[in-house]
């Protein structure tokens, strides 16, 4: 099963995930990272939003399939 990672950045800095996820598919690693915008929101995690941050979402070869504001 494909790994995707989920980097965190906005205009300055990146965040690098070195974990990542086991997904099928680019779609199934969106909803992913859809849901972690969701939980950190309920969370009150203020520190990404507003401010320019983003989910980098990149397959196991490095490619960007995706970017998710926050």
């Amino acid at each position: 099963m494909p790994r995707f990672y989920f980097d965190l950045s906005d205009e300055i800095q990146t965040i690098i995930d070195e974990q990542g996820v086991c997904a099928n598919t680019s779609y199934e690693a969106i909803l992913h990272a859809q849901e972690v915008i969701r939980e950190m929101r309920e969370e009150g995690d203020e520190n990404f939003f507003d401010k320019g941050w983003s989910f980098k979402i990149r397959s196991e070869d490095g490619m960007i399939v995706n970017v998710l504001p926050i």
